[in-house]
């Protein structure tokens, strides 16, 4: 089954054994404990091919953790929330954060291969699987309806580089119809980090056969032009520190010296500039 997995649905093993060696620190960020269930052999592999140092890693582990306390905010406040996940992988939230009814929506080997492994019945919460063919199905004929008067949080994490413009476009353009008002949340770096701050971990995923499509200058521009207004953003290097309980010193030498690095990665908040 994973030999039909694309390259880029092969990247949801790189960023799955991020987050198994995040579990094996002494201070995890994420402590992901059902990643590992996921490494098979071809996970195994793909994990004793990552070059990138551990503080190229804490980058995609601290954006995981971010999104995760966004959602545990968010269903703490209100636990009926429809969380609709495009580009899945091997996210295991659903099992992690109580609350909330889910839906994975990813290449369908890429879903039953996660139905295997990790089933919806072992599941504490409402989850729905749904397989797509990306390149040959439309996104909004998959994504699943969801009573309007519920709120409604999209996750996109780690799936924009993979897109061209067009292609983020209409991915944007899907969402914006079939849910006129909900919450996008997603990653998003700019030229300056993804050529000279990201380069150990483009390394890995090139070996995968996967390409980094996409580094605007202005990444946020990129979603606004598309229909959305951003709401907030969560700077993922100030997160770092915070996650490292960095001093003042530390947190001071780090503005003064990587200003580009921190202004350029996050996770961002948007809505329909419609709603």
């Amino acid at each position: 089954m994973t030999d039909q997995l694309n390259a880029i649905s092969k990247t949801a093993y790189y960023t799955c054994a991020l987050r198994v060696l995040d579990t094996l620190r002494p201070n995890p960020i994420c402590n992901d404990t059902y990643a590992a269930r996921f490494m098979t052999e071809e996970g195994k592999a793909i994990s004793a091919r990552i070059t990138a140092s551990p503080g190229s890693q804490s980058g995609t582990t601290a954006r995981h953790r971010i999104i995760d306390d966004l959602l545990r905010d968010t269903l703490k406040a209100d636990p009926n929330t429809a969380v609709v996940i495009v580009g899945c992988g091997f996210d295991t939230r659903a099992y992690r954060i109580p609350g909330g009814q889910w839906h994975e929506i990813d290449e369908s080997p890429v879903i039953d291969l996660k139905n295997k492994i990790l089933p919806t019945s072992e599941c504490g919460n409402t989850l729905r699987r749904i397989g797509v063919g990306f390149s040959s199905e439309s996104l909004e004929s998959r994504l699943p309806s969801i009573d309007g008067s519920l709120n409604i949080v999209v996750i996109v994490e780690g799936v924009f580089y993979y897109l061209t413009d067009a292609q983020t476009n209409a991915t944007l353009s899907a969402l914006r119809k079939k849910y006129p008002k909900h919450t996008l949340v997603c990653d998003l770096m700019d030229r300056t980090v993804a050529t000279r701050y990201s380069k150990e971990i483009r390394h890995d995923i090139e070996k995968l056969g996967a390409k980094w499509l996409s580094t605007p200058n202005e990444p946020v521009h990129t979603i606004e032009r598309a229909g959305y207004r951003l709401r907030s953003s969560i700077l993922v290097i100030e997160k770092i520190l915070d996650f490292k309980k960095a001093g003042r010193i530390e947190r001071f030498l780090a503005r003064l010296l990587l200003p580009k690095l921190i202004r350029g990665i996050g996770v961002y908040v948007f809505e329909p500039a419609s709603a």
